[in-house]
């Protein structure tokens, strides 16, 4: 049987160690204090098996509630995430898919999604217990070539950017094409990256030319687990090949010991391939859209 628990209802710190308890490297998304600031409000199902919940993204348009994964948070799973679970997925979806007439959400698992179409999508990983000579010689040649040439105009990595100045940049570049990112969903991001520096899970490494920021990226560090949330880059970033700077150097700060480096995608082929290039590894998870709106709200999100 399945109940749906209304967040005042959600022990927010029993729900998070659950998370801890039953996973190795767990990503942030489905965490409380991740959840209470990129989707205010979240509710969760529970299912009739001793701690098996979902997180509900729940927004509202039109007077219309929907479900949908927000942006910022890639994927949401089963908490806690552990296989003997999995005959749980079914139940949920089922639940949804009567629940709710409009369902956007990607999620690690699509076991019994019936009634949903469902898109294949990829996440890139990098584990980092290996010693820091060994991560470099499995990077691509022509990673390591673009390391090198990132050195040679001794532009150094910085820490400790301000999560404003990160976002202003990315908004006076990538964002100027970007019509779904509003206002309100920068807010969010930037008080999530706040909460986590403040909180001492979260850092920032950026590049400087002549005082001015070229190239940052946020990450949180969070149950041995290294999330490369948002970056933000420019046109003098990309011929100054700052990523590759900034990424060996994540790398090599955390060498040699238990994290994993998350890409967190992409989709994008050349994103992608910048990524595949470090020796990153792939895994899977998956969009699930069904849209039974009338028209005209069905064009409500597509």
């Amino acid at each position: 049987m399945i109940r749906l628990r209304k967040n005042r209802e959600i022990n927010k710190a029993e729900w998070d160690n659950n998370i801890i308890s039953a996973n190795n490297n767990p990503k942030p998304y489905n965490f409380s204090w991740f959840l209470d600031i990129i989707s205010p409000g979240w509710n969760a199902l529970d299912l009739d098996i001793p701690d098996c919940s979902f997180p509900l993204t729940l927004r509202k348009k039109y007077g219309v509630k929907y479900l949908a994964t927000p942006i910022f948070m890639q994927q949401s799973s089963i908490v806690p995430n552990v296989a003997d679970k999995k005959n749980a997925w079914p139940d949920f979806f089922s639940f949804i898919n009567k629940k709710f007439r409009l369902v956007d959400i990607s999620v690690n698992d699509y076991s019994g999604a019936h009634g949903f179409r469902v898109t294949k999508k990829i996440n890139l990983y990098l584990p980092l217990i290996n010693k820091y000579k060994e991560l470099w010689e499995s990077y691509s040649s022509d990673c390591r070539r673009n390391i090198r040439l990132a050195r040679e105009y001794r532009h150094r990595v910085e820490e400790e950017i301000s999560p404003f100045e990160i976002i202003k940049l990315f908004r006076s570049n990538t964002g100027t094409q970007l019509r779904d990112v509003k206002e309100n969903d920068y807010k969010k991001l930037e008080h999530l990256m706040r909460y986590c520096v403040d909180s001492g899970i979260g850092e920032t490494y950026g590049v400087y030319i002549s005082g001015q920021l070229i190239y940052a990226v946020f990450v949180i560090n969070h149950a041995d687990r290294l999330t490369l949330l948002f970056t933000a880059t420019s046109k003098d970033s990309r011929n100054m090949r700052s990523g590759y700077l900034v990424t060996d150097t994540i790398i090599h700060k955390y060498s040699g010991l238990n994290y994993v480096l998350d890409f967190a995608g992409s989709s994008i082929p050349g994103v992608r391939s910048y990524f595949e290039s470090f020796g990153s590894l792939e895994e899977k998870y998956y969009r699930l859209y069904n849209n039974r709106l009338p028209w005209p709200l069905h064009y409500l999100k597509d």
